[in-house]
């Protein structure tokens, strides 16, 4: 009698490898954000994506564009964002617009640094200051999640 160990092996295998989790796409959450003319005769606007990496989440790409809206006022515009992660620890980094009246804007993009810990979400502040006190005038805050 042949033995069936081959067969029951090959159906375990097959078995373990259709129900084994796979790999997630990236998510993708984009923002987009105005600040207006309450406290600064400006507007500026900030737009793009937050882009959380892999399966594991441990890493968020977050790329876009800041720009500072005519009249030239003496204000510019600034774009922060920090990832928190799940062990308790943040890191982030900023965009700005200050050169006044551009049409383009500032493109930005920045990617945290890989860890164990995975993003539980980032924190997008952006606000118009003063460009030569730095004093904020106005401004918005979003939070993202995967």
């Amino acid at each position: 009698m042949r033995s069936r160990l081959p067969a029951v092996l090959a159906a375990v295998a097959a078995a373990v490898l259709l129900s084994a989790p796979t790999a997630s796409a990236d998510t993708s959450r984009s923002f987009s954000l105005w600040v207006g003319t309450k406290l600064t005769p400006g507007k500026a606007k900030a737009s793009g994506t937050a882009t959380f990496r892999s399966a594991k989440r441990n890493r968020v790409t977050i790329r876009g564009l800041v720009d500072d809206r005519c009249p030239t006022d003496g204000y510019g515009a600034t774009l922060t964002y920090t990832a928190f992660f799940s062990d308790g620890s943040h890191n982030g980094n900023g965009a700005f617009d200050d050169a006044g009246c551009r049409a383009d804007g500032e493109r930005f993009a920045w990617t945290s640094p890989a860890g164990r810990a995975h993003v539980v979400r980032v924190v997008l502040n952006f606000y118009e200051h003063d460009q030569d006190t730095m004093r904020i005038g106005d401004f918005r805050s979003l939070t993202l999640r995967p």
